[in-house]
């Protein structure tokens, strides 16, 4: 009888901020940064037959994600109600009908959005950890008096993340642990939890080490968090695959070269931040890039035939200047994106027009005013994060923030 090899496992948990997104849809946690981690889990499982990953949402998590979710649909849609009875009163509608079903699917949209949810994390195979046991509450309750991590600061919501902090240890207490496997947190608040005296209190209470990532979801710095220390570990996991091909996706901007993506196939993550980019002369780039490359692979043990490994170069032009281009809808009081205008460093212009994406922006997100020679527009950080992800999606880049302006077409 053959005995099945037990295969080693990274544990991936992840706090409610790397789930968060304002969009006015149905997808509950569909984000960058999960599809990246499904598309390694992914990888993994076709790949590397001796470890898998496992994408674990702490119950708090998913709650929290729920009522986040209903609140920014909620309002958006009481907004359109409020919009539609001043017209009504004002004789411009009379569909009374549309005001019902509206109603109607407020009334609703608690158990709408939970199950869109569900089915996500279904057919996504995500795990959810039961409700935080009864036992750890008298632990809450003596870090709150402490005023220990998380409640240091006397930070308002250090209930909710001791009670995820909790959900966590509890789970892994339960596993059937190995001595190779491995667990991560990834939060954008490291430092809520990150305290010696917690990973201690881990380690005692799972016998296994944690390690808290810190992921900033800053769209230039996107693969610099991504993290290090969690690529540079996924990779050596990987050594039994074999490269083939190396992609780098560059721009040339007056002196430097801007060097946005490092591709090795079939390893499915961005390498940039492995590699020092210093140094890097447009004459001698493709020698020196690709060297240090290989040297990179190497280090993590990967068997690399430098002769056979095809090396593609992909130039891509340096994006100068985008801008948002608005339209505004009286009736109901919201913006939408028309089309996007990007302007390249080489004269080079084109337009992209977010089809599939909802880009509702309520009014009251924009203020702008009028200087000397044009009108300037601010618009709210969280919604312009938000507009600089589509953005993102659609041009398979990473923009700088502050190079995205907007206008309001007539």
């Amino acid at each position: 009888m053959e005995i099945k090899e037990r295969k080693k496992q990274i544990f991936v948990f992840l706090d409610t901020n790397l789930l968060w997104n304002e969009t006015f849809d149905f997808n509950i946690f569909a984000t960058t940064f999960l599809n990246q981690i499904i598309t390694l889990r992914g990888f993994f499982k076709k790949e590397i037959k001796n470890t898998q990953i496992k994408i674990i949402f702490p119950q708090t998590v998913v709650r929290e994600r729920y009522k986040q979710k209903f609140d920014v649909v909620s309002r958006d849609i009481e907004h359109t109600l409020r919009t539609l009875e001043i017209l009504k009163k004002n004789k411009k509608f009379n569909n009374e009908k549309t005001i019902e079903i509206l109603k109607d699917i407020k009334n609703n949209l608690h158990d709408t959005i939970e199950s869109d949810g569900k089915k996500f994390l279904l057919k996504h195979d995500i795990i959810i950890t039961p409700e935080c046991p009864q036992e750890y509450f008298e632990k809450i309750i003596e870090k709150a008096y402490n005023k220990e991590t998380p409640f240091k600061n006397k930070k308002s919501d250090g209930f909710k993340d001791a009670i995820l902090w909790y959900s966590i240890i509890d789970y892994i207490k339960n596993e059937n642990l190995g001595n190779e496997d491995s667990i991560f947190f990834f939060t954008q608040n490291k430092f809520d939890f990150d305290s010696e005296s917690n990973l201690k209190e881990f380690k005692n209470l799972t016998k296994k080490d944690l390690r808290i990532i810190d992921f900033k979801l800053k769209p230039m710095q996107i693969f610099e968090s991504e993290n290090r220390e969690f690529l540079k570990y996924t990779l050596k996991e990987a050594q039994t695959v074999k490269i083939t091909d190396i992609e780098i996706k560059y721009s040339e901007f007056e002196d430097n070269l801007i060097i946005e993506k490092i591709l090795a196939n079939p390893f499915p993550s961005n390498l940039v931040s492995l590699i020092s980019r210093s140094n890097i002369e447009r004459q001698t780039c493709k020698k020196i890039v690709k060297e240090r490359i290989i040297q990179l692979l190497k280090n993590f043990n990967f068997n690399i035939d430098s002769e056979k490994i095809r090396l593609n170069f992909v130039q891509l032009p340096f994006i100068e200047n985008v801008v948002v281009c608005l339209t505004y809808h009286t009736s109901a009081q919201y913006y939408d994106i028309d089309h996007i205008e990007i302007e390249f460093e080489n004269g080079d212009e084109c337009e992209v027009e977010p089809k599939n994406e909802n880009t509702m922006i309520w009014s009251e997100s924009i203020t702008y005013y009028d200087d000397e020679d044009f009108t300037i527009f601010q618009i709210d950080p969280k919604i312009h994060e938000g507009v600089i992800n589509i953005i993102n999606k659609l041009i398979d880049r990473e923009l700088a923030p502050d190079n995205v302006r907007y206008t309001i077409l007539d």
